[in-house]
């Protein structure tokens, strides 16, 4: 997986990102983004950093990586019995879903509560198969969120209230409503059995697409296609009928 970001980040922004290796096969990578410097040995481990000063230090080589790019990573791995399961996962900016519920944990049980899933759940393992053994693919998810907030972690900190945090209390006296799109890319790796799934997260300010006719109708028309238990899903419920009225 190092080697796999290492080769894509020079590759496509070589203004950002670039490597040296050594005759010992050991490497150093720089960011200019962060003004980093990675020093990894010749099995990609990680063996020092300079011009970082994040707390606390990080603990690998996929940490480090990870944290050069606005993506958040997972890994998706399979054993010889074709059983896959989440090996790695580095999150900063969650959807109302944890690194700790997920970790370890395979496609189907991962998916579950996501409405709608029963019938791909099925299929977990073929999709995994796809993931893994195929080209790479993008695809995009949306919801919608009352403020830009990337962080939505299902545990709220101790000085912000739950509905506050959660992002999902839509105020038609006061409206703010926002598309949240995560750009999703999956990278299969094939001779090593794994996955590489990145998320980078948009928003779009509805009170634009409101303004127009076509955006506006779209919107309303996947809002009012959704299922009960699609509502639920995406904290949308109570505040259906309300955004509905202020999209008209």
């Amino acid at each position: 997986m190092a080697r796999l970001i290492i080769n894509r980040l020079t590759q496509e922004h070589p203004q950002h990102f670039h490597y040296q290796k050594s005759i010992d096969n050991t490497l150093k990578f720089h960011s200019q983004l962060t003004k980093e410097t990675l020093y990894l040995d010749s099995e990609l481990q990680l063996k020092q950093v300079e011009g970082s000063s994040v707390v606390p230090a990080y603990a690998s080589t996929f940490d480090a990586l990870s944290a050069q790019v606005q993506e958040d990573l997972t890994v998706i791995c399979r054993s010889a019995d074709g059983n896959n399961w989440l090996s790695a996962v580095h999150l900063c900016y969650p959807n109302h879903w944890s690194a700790e519920e997920k970790i370890g944990k395979d496609f189907a049980t991962i998916h579950k509560p996501v409405a709608g899933m029963e019938k791909i759940n099925r299929r977990a393992g073929a999709i995994a198969h796809t993931m893994i053994t195929h080209k790479p693919m993008v695809r995009f998810a949306w919801g919608l969120s009352t403020n830009t907030r990337l962080n939505h972690h299902p545990q709220a900190p101790p000085d912000v209230s739950v509905s506050q945090w959660q992002g999902r209390n839509f105020d038609s006296q006061h409206p703010r409503l926002y598309l949240r799109i995560e750009r999703q890319v999956i990278w299969g790796l094939p001779e090593y059995e794994a996955a590489l799934f990145t998320i980078r997260t948009y928003f779009r300010d509805c009170g634009v697409v409101r303004k127009d006719l076509v955006l506006r109708s779209k919107l309303r028309e996947a809002i009012e296609s959704m299922t009960p238990e699609s509502l639920v899903y995406k904290g949308l419920t109570e505040s259906k009928a309300n955004i509905l009225q202020w999209l008209s």
